[in-house]
């Protein structure tokens, strides 16, 4: 498996989308994909802050509409979905 990050950056990467979501309470998750589609981090808009899903509870998104249309971009697009 190839490393996209450390164990460090994913934590600061976490925090970062925290700081989003906390400040853009319109999106409802926020999620990082690997190439099999597989979630790497993914956090949920909560009651109150947005919650970061645990390790044991990321699924693997190979089959939803999202990842298809994603796995299709370029390397420096980013996909966002409805």
């Amino acid at each position: 498996m190839m490393v996209l990050w450390t164990s460090a950056e994913q934590e600061e990467l976490k925090k970062i989308f925290f700081s989003f979501m906390k400040n853009n309470p319109l999106y409802d998750q926020i999620r990082v994909l690997n190439a099999s589609g597989q979630e790497l981090v993914r956090l949920n808009a909560g009651p109150e802050n947005p919650i970061v899903v645990p390790q044991w509870e990321l699924q693997n998104k190979a089959n939803r509409y999202y990842f298809k249309d994603t796995i299709k971009l370029e390397s420096n697009e980013v996909y966002m979905s409805p």
